[in-house]
């Protein structure tokens, strides 16, 4: 046999047996066999309930909590972060789609380490009842969205 024909058994046995080996030994699974136990990691505890008008923020060493009563916002921004933050501001979505951005006169930056609170105003179109969604924002930066706080009962 010449070199060339070789090399294309070679090639050709390579091709066929290869993918017979996978390097798993356990053998061929039956769908039919379930694990035993249950399964479960938690357990479903019912619907979860929210304090209305309340959000909070976690992230990246910045902690937020606003808290609306009626139109007016306050607002307790922690700075973890090792840099001074821009002052906080908010926006929110309401329930017909329309978005307002929250006026904070006086608002600073925010030196690392610092915890500030500020009050924040909307249009009588925000309350507790009406608000969507609500983002945080440090100066010219847009943090993310605020989650709404659940109750601890």
């Amino acid at each position: 046999m010449t070199p060339l024909p070789r090399l294309v058994v070679l090639i050709v046995l390579s091709a066929v047996l290869v993918p017979a080996c996978t390097g798993d030994d356990a053998g061929p699974t039956d769908p039919a066999v379930k694990p035993s136990g249950d399964g479960v990691v938690s357990r479903d505890t019912g619907d979860t309930e929210f304090i209305p008008g309340r959000f909070v923020y976690r992230f990246n060493d910045i902690t937020a909590q606003a808290t609306f009563e009626g139109s007016v916002a306050t607002v307790t921004v922690g700075n973890g972060t090792g840099a001074e933050l821009g002052p906080p501001s908010l926006s929110v979505v309401v329930a017909d789609d329309a978005s307002y951005e929250g006026l904070a006169p006086g608002a600073g930056a925010i030196a690392d380490g610092e915890e500030v609170t500020v009050e924040i105003t909307f249009p009588d179109a925000v309350s507790p009842q009406t608000i969507g969604l609500v983002v945080l924002s440090l100066g010219a930066d847009n943090i993310g969205a605020m989650a709404p706080a659940p109750s601890s009962g």
